[in-house]
């Protein structure tokens, strides 16, 4: 990373404009962003909404144009039900810091805490704005009739955002978090030839009796703008390519991690720059785990009114010892040419994602990944294991039937087998021993579908369906099927004596997944929730000990942060 930091020095001696942090991860302000586009009949260039999260300063911008009547978007406002402008007014508040005169409490409590509604505690100076909150998600589930266990989830923590001067923005996030998981989350904590408990999503975790787990989150950047259209953010969080409910690209799936993020927005067109510092082994609590790397290039651009197109490449690699190479740091060069220079098997990756919105109430969106592509070999249909793509593609339905703030998405993702996979796990695409984009690795085929509504202005009601197609490696077999992303692709299962041909969507343990799940969230004040859900799973194989079915019904309080799920 020692360049990246050489390249940080000298940016922050470029004079820098006015700044704004990010909006967190898995929160309402994707879904409104979306909403208030797709309605508005016209795609905009303020949110660029295939990578996340946004800029705060962005969404508000957005959506204060569509709201306000700009001509731009026509009638909008007919579109809008009295809970978009609840929502509407609920962004505002919670942005007060770019709008100073916003969203103050009537009666502060001791005169200097909740002056804002949004925050416990808050600076409003000319020089200096600052968002203090507590954090705090507390949730207890019980899983099954026979099971006595009962699950839980315990996270406290503080928050704190703010900008400097109006130019160098900054965020910090830490929880302190004690849980039992379901079973199968519990089950899943050990991957393949590791004694070291991972946990999806999280990174160091410690597990201090049996079924519970224990571990800090810890987040936190610097922002600022070099120029009026380049802005940099530079920190440890996570990013998430795509307007699905998963990425094939780059989810927030895995922990978090080291990354240096130039953007540049100008016109219709969005390019971003991504580098990071990625885990590649977790082994030992009393060892430094040994470190893999990772460059993204995504290009976003409007075409028209209504068609968003965006193209990435991207490199993984490690085990080097010289840390991050320097020659994929150069933002705008083609990395597979690189790659091939430098004479290294380094892992490459191309694609590209799509958002088509039109009558004002549809969004067709995909993406496509491309880890390895022949054509000849795909020609053929001979089910050569080096056709390692992946596909995606949804359609959201907003106002759905003409009924207001009833909302329909259908997505479907297929991954072929040993897509993601490699040598080892300093090119596989991972970080930490979870996958970076889907949670399930590969070779499977997805169904999700989802419902929201928002009957008042303070509920909002989901439902989720997820049906999987995934053939499994065996607990015995160390030959790959090809859907267990660490495991060493060279290992690969035959077919009639052929390992290179005849690999198909499913090869292995034919499993199915169910996952259903419905629930409510009560907003009793901003940003403070009451959760019910009800969640069934089943799991079911030809291999007993893959075979899972057990409802779970959980209830929790939410203070300012988002509400976790373990939907895969």
């Amino acid at each position: 990373m020692k360049p990246i930091i050489i390249f940080l020095n000298i940016s922050l001696c470029v004079n820098v404009l006015s700044q704004s942090t990010f909006t967190n991860q898995n929160n309402d302000y994707f879904d409104f962003a979306d909403r208030f586009e797709v309605l508005s009949g016209k795609i905009t260039s303020e949110v660029f909404t295939a990578f996340k999260p946004y800029r705060r300063d962005h969404v508000l911008r957005s959506i204060e144009r569509k709201v306000s009547g700009d001509s731009v978007f026509g009638n909008l406002n007919i579109l809008l039900s009295k809970r978009d402008f609840f929502n509407y007014g609920y962004i505002k508040e919670d942005n007060w810091d770019l709008d100073s005169g916003i969203g103050s409490s009537v009666k502060p409590v001791l005169k200097y805490f909740y002056e804002k509604k949004n925050a416990l505690y808050a600076v409003d100076h000319k020089d200096f704005k600052l968002v203090a909150n507590p954090l705090l998600s507390v949730w207890v589930g019980k899983e099954g009739s026979s099971d006595k266990t009962y699950n839980y989830l315990n996270s406290r923590g503080v928050e704190l955002r703010g900008n400097i001067d109006d130019r160098i923005g900054f965020y910090t996030y830490f929880t302190d978090n004690q849980a039992i998981l379901p079973k199968y989350v519990r089950e899943s904590m050990l991957p393949i030839d590791t004694l070291k408990p991972v946990l999806m999503g999280e990174n160091y975790i410690k597990t201090p009796k049996s079924g519970a787990v224990d571990y800090i989150s810890a987040r936190g950047y610097v922002t600022f703008n070099v120029t009026k259209h380049i802005g940099l953010q530079f920190g440890h969080d996570k990013n998430f390519i795509g307007n699905g409910y998963r990425s094939l690209i780059l989810s927030d799936n895995s922990g978090a991690y080291n990354f240096l993020k130039l953007q540049t927005k100008i016109w219709k067109i969005q390019y971003t720059n991504l580098f990071c510092q990625l885990t590649a082994i977790p082994t030992t609590y009393d060892s430094y785990f040994p470190k893999k790397y990772f460059a993204l290039h995504h290009l976003s651009t409007n075409i028209g009114k209504h068609l968003n197109v965006g193209l990435f490449e991207s490199v993984m690699y490690g085990n080097r010892g010289e840390g991050f190479d320097v020659n994929y740091l150069n933002p705008i060069i083609f990395y597979r040419s690189i790659e091939q220079n430098l004479g290294s098997a380094d892992n490459a990756f191309l694609g590209g994602d799509w958002k088509l919105n039109f009558m004002k109430h549809f969004s067709w969106y995909g993406q496509v990944m491309i880890d390895e592509f022949l054509i000849a070999n795909v020609r053929s249909h001979n089910g050569s294991w080096t056709n390692k793509q992946a596909v995606q593609t949804g359609l959201k339905y907003f106002n759905a039937f003409g009924v207001k703030n009833f909302d329909l998405q259908g997505e479907v993702n297929i991954v072929r087998p040993y897509t993601y996979a490699h040598l080892d796990n300093y090119r596989n695409y991972s970080n930490y021993l979870q996958p970076l984009a889907h949670p399930r690795g590969a070779n499977f085929k997805e169904f999700v579908g989802i419902v929201k509504c928002q009957p008042i202005n303070r509920l909002s009601l989901t439902g989720k369906l997820i049906i999987l197609k995934q053939g499994l490696d065996s607990l015995h077999n160390k030959l790959s099927t090809g859907s267990d992303i660490l495991m060493d692709y060279s290992k690969r299962i035959s077919h009639n004596g052929q390992t290179n041909l005849g690999h198909v969507i499913g090869q292995g343990i034919a499993t199915t997944l169910v996952y259903f799940e419905m629930g409510g969230a009560y907003m009793l004040r901003h940003n403070v929730f009451l959760d019910l859900s009800l969640v069934y799973r089943k799991q079911s194989s030809a291999l007993q000990a893959y075979n899972y079915s057990h409802p779970m019904v959980t209830m929790g309080l939410r203070v300012n942060m988002a509400r976790k799920s373990f939907d895969w």
